[in-house]
């Protein structure tokens, strides 16, 4: 049986911040995750932003110091991983493709950019 995936990783999540390691190191990380999984999967790489950019303000100021950060706004990273949230979920529960299709077909439509954007249906 085959469960739908959606994978959003970052760019700066294998990236160590001063003497913590990486929140997600390479091996075992986002890409390593979307290439275990079985079709359908979907996979969105947040390229310039780190682990913790999506998450609150708050936590991202506490965690600062433990995990690179990109310099971009957070809230537009908010947007994109919600926006994407939505789109996979409007996809695979109400069969409403149009979302999820448009944005892995035009992935300048999001906020930030986001690169690799790969969906294998099968």
């Amino acid at each position: 049986m085959s469960v739908p995936v959606v994978v959003i990783g970052t760019g700066y999540g294998n990236q160590s911040k001063g003497l913590f390691p990486p929140f997600a190191p390479d091996g075992v990380n986002h890409s390593e995750f979307y290439n275990e999984s079985r079709p359908p999967a979907c996979y969105f790489l947040t390229r310039e932003y780190g682990h913790v950019d999506m998450m609150d303000d708050w936590i991202i100021d506490m965690m600062k110091y433990m995990a690179k950060s990109g310099e971009g706004p957070k809230d537009l990273m908010r947007k994109s991983v919600g926006g994407i949230v939505v789109a996979f979920l409007r996809c695979y529960l109400e069969k409403a493709e149009e979302d999820l299709n448009a944005i892995v077909d035009d992935p300048t439509i999001a906020p930030i950019l986001l690169d690799p954007v790969i969906y294998v249906k099968e």
